[in-house]
């Protein structure tokens, strides 16, 4: 099974293989309804929206056939898809009424969703920057003190 990471524009960003689920030893017998259900849940799955930014749809491992969903940004999870949520006491027949954004609005947003993961990206390599760095030093003063090169504090330089 393979995860899939998109971002707003349903792009996949980042793809991940977890462990196959080991197979039984003898073959299940075939259901009759079992090819019509698979085909509704591809339907059913290609007409959802794209999921948020940072959402990823994973299958639950205690339940078999089961999905959940988990912010990578946040590490938050729910079974509920994540959305925007729409009134459920709306008169039948009438659509509610969502302002378009303007294109620039669009752009605009996406351009700082943009922003926010390079910051993100950059903060991350600067960290680990930062801790090759410290690493390395610590290693120099274990290995200097060891050999007597090293001239700290309490050593006479």
């Amino acid at each position: 099974m393979s995860v899939e990471l998109c971002d707003s524009d349903n792009d996949v960003v980042a793809t991940a293989d977890a462990p196959a689920p080991q197979k039984p030893s003898a073959p299940a017998p075939a259901k009759a309804s079992a090819a019509p259900a698979k085909a509704e849940k591809k339907r059913s799955r290609e007409a959802a929206p794209p999921l948020p930014y940072g959402w990823i749809r994973k299958e639950s491992k205690s339940k078999k056939g089961a999905y959940y969903y988990a912010n990578i940004l946040t590490g938050k999870t729910q079974v509920e898809r994540p959305g925007p949520k729409i009134a459920r006491s709306r008169p039948a027949g009438k659509e509610p009424e969502v302002a378009k954004p303007l294109a620039t609005e669009v752009v605009q947003q996406r351009q700082a969703e943009y922003e926010a993961a390079e910051a993100e990206l950059e903060a991350a390599k600067r960290q680990a920057a930062e801790r090759r760095a410290a690493q390395k030093v610590l290693d120099c003063l274990v290995l200097g003190q060891q050999k007597g090169d090293c001239y700290g504090p309490d050593l006479p330089g």
